[in-house]
């Protein structure tokens, strides 16, 4: 391996200029906190890009923390895991800002770029299977033209200005109040002096373009305010516990000295927070916290409070405190946690109910062909469709005739009958390329559920083909389905369903339901060659499970190209994904918690 503008194999160990040899590769690597390095000059030789401030007319002028901050965003969000890739030392740094973000900020995010050992060897193991990131020094050029093209508002430059001292962690505050949101960006600092002349540099060349500012103090501590004439919005910096602190108001960055002094409460005091982060990995390589409370409670002021009563997103969000997402990284693939913690004594009896229903091997999975490429199982479905009707009904009582008409409600209900389980599975299909689509739900009352179906054909199927619904046996089941024409097609289907073995079968053709079927008689989804690793990485105890065949998937799209787009495919395509082998989304409640995770398996 090697990165552009390196001069000589430097020895095992040694630091120099950003960049360490480990056993027989040179690696480029973000600065180490505490090392020595020899300064990187702004006319830099040997092929190394050098910054050259912006000359010419003057150009528009826009705010420089505004930018900062969004890319800092984009850094946590995108690019975090990338450079704590690129970091692999052998130690990692203890959390270093998290007490300077004041307990009243709505949302809080961090990466780490100095993660534990295991988080970095992992990583480490994962880039090395893609050709795109398996060159260390090739990557941290990418990463430094990016961050240089988002600092180009600011005259640095990202490789001589900026990462010689960042120290082991940046973050991001954000603090909505009412309408008024104000942000911060909180970089760790391994050189106070070296960040100071940064910003210094900053400060001249948006002087240069008309800009100007003042200083003051607070709590001892110097803050830099600048002015843009009549935009709105000031740009204000500040270095504070080896800290950087660039905001988007004076009061956000004072708040954040206060808390870093200990006069203004910190985040990781409070009760809520501590309870979403103890529910995550412990390492991890990026986290981000909301502080649910307050956002809902400015969210329930400003819209329509009918809203609130019905079926959907907003009904009971006092409910729900505080959410969490780590971001950690395994040998064999990348998982995102969630955590949402709940007050359950503001659910309904089906909201709480939903959330205790008690794990258990979901009936759906053995109905599933062993060749499908997406599956969505859950668990304790009956709660929330008893939910559903009951808020529709509500809302507009006439609806409960049609319900009643068709078994939803009333005495001896069908929807009181399903087991909970339910599934959609979706496999590789016919030749006309559309995909075998298949809906799943279990029920302890077959004839009900079949009464229920053929009530809902009748009235559906004049509206679909002029043709009537036929009726074929298989295998000890009767499947019932609508022949449609191509002159009557909107889409290539032709819906069929049947009641077996305890099991609602409605899909897109006669032969999918075959498909299930045979599937129940045989080899199934669990006996898929990625379906086992990829569901070891889902959450414990799950009772919802989305699952991707991504290879069965890449291979079905591969098939649909021309023979020329085949080959380009097989060149520049197969190579970066072929290691992508499966992605899960799975979660899992109990009475006061949600968590779910999502987890791509790369091997």
């Amino acid at each position: 391996m090697h990165g552009r503008g390196l001069r000589s194999i430097v020895p095992r160990g040694e630091v120099v200029e950003g960049v360490r040899r480990m056993d027989d590769d040179v690696t480029a690597v973000p600065e180490v906190p505490g090392a020595t390095s020899a300064p990187v000059p702004e006319s830099a030789p040997d092929g190394v890009e050098a910054w050259i401030l912006p000359s010419g007319e003057p150009q528009p002028r826009r705010s420089w923390a505004k930018p900062l901050v969004i890319g800092l965003s984009v850094l946590i969000a995108v690019a975090g895991m990338a450079v704590a890739g690129a970091a692999f030392f052998l130690r990692g740094s203890s959390d270093t800002i998290t007490a300077m973000v004041p307990d009243d900020a709505s949302v809080y995010a961090t990466v780490y770029l100095d993660p534990a050992l295991g988080q970095k060897l992992a990583l480490r193991s994962l880039f090395s299977k893609f050709p795109a990131t398996d060159t260390t020094g090739e990557l941290n050029e990418r990463l430094d033209g990016f961050f240089d093209n988002g600092l180009q508002d600011t005259g640095l430059s990202f490789r001589t200005d900026v990462r010689p001292w960042v120290g082991s962690q940046v973050g991001l505050v954000v603090k909505v109040v009412s309408s008024t949101t104000d942000t911060a960006a909180l970089v760790a600092s391994t050189d106070d002096a070296a960040a100071q002349k940064a910003l210094a540099k900053v400060k001249g060349y948006l002087t240069s373009q008309g800009d100007s500012f003042t200083t003051q103090q607070h709590g001892g501590v110097t803050v830099t305010v600048g002015s843009r004439g009549s935009e709105v919005g000031p740009d204000v910096y500040a270095v504070v516990s080896h800290t950087v602190v660039i905001g988007t108001s004076a009061a956000i960055v004072d708040e954040v000295i206060d808390t870093a002094q200990g006069s203004h409460a910190a985040m990781n005091g409070t009760s809520e927070y501590s309870k979403v982060f103890d529910a995550l990995p412990k390492d991890k390589l990026a986290f981000v916290y909301v502080n649910a409370a307050p956002l809902i409670k400015d969210l329930e002021a400003n819209i329509d409070p009918s809203a609130l009563a019905g079926p959907g997103p907003f009904t009971a969000l006092e409910a729900y405190r505080g959410a969490g997402l780590a971001v950690s990284a395994s040998s064999n693939g990348i998982a995102a946690d969630f955590t949402i913690d709940v007050d359950s004594s503001k659910l309904t009896a089906q909201g709480r109910a939903a959330l205790t229903v008690a794990a258990h091997p979901n009936t759906v999975l053995p109905f599933t062909p062993r060749t499908a490429f997406a599956l969505f199982a859950g668990e304790g479905a009956r709660p929330g469709f008893q939910q559903l009707l009951t808020s529709l009904i509500k809302d507009n009582p006439a609806v409960q005739q049609t319900t009643d008409s068709y078994g939803l409600t009333g005495p001896n209900n069908v929807v009181d009958h399903l087991t909970g389980d339910i599934g959609i599975t979706a496999g590789p299909g016919d030749a006309s390329g559309f995909p075998g689509l298949a809906f799943l739900a279990g029920t302890d009352d077959a004839a009900g559920m079949q009464r229920f179906l053929d009530t809902a054909a009748a009235d559906i199927g004049p509206n679909l083909s002029s043709s009537g619904w036929q009726t074929e046996d298989y295998n000890g089941a009767t499947i019932t389905f609508l022949p449609i024409s191509p002159e009557e097609q909107f889409l290539p289907i032709s819906p069929a369903y049947t009641v077996a073995d305890g099991m609602a079968i409605v899909a897109a053709s006669p032969e999918e339901v075959k498909a299930v079927l045979d599937a129940h008689a045989g080899t199934n989804i669990t006996d898929a060659e990625n379906y086992g690793p990829a569901l070891a990485g889902s959450v414990p105890n799950s009772t919802s499970l989305v699952y991707l065949d991504v290879e069965a998937i890449a291979s079905t799209i591969r098939e649909q190209l021309q023979p020329e787009d085949q080959a380009n495919y097989d060149a520049n395509v197969e190579p970066n994904i072929r290691h992508l082998k499966a992605f899960t989304m799975s979660g899992a409640s109990t009475a006061d918690q949600q968590s779910f995770r999502l987890f791509l398996l790369v091997r």
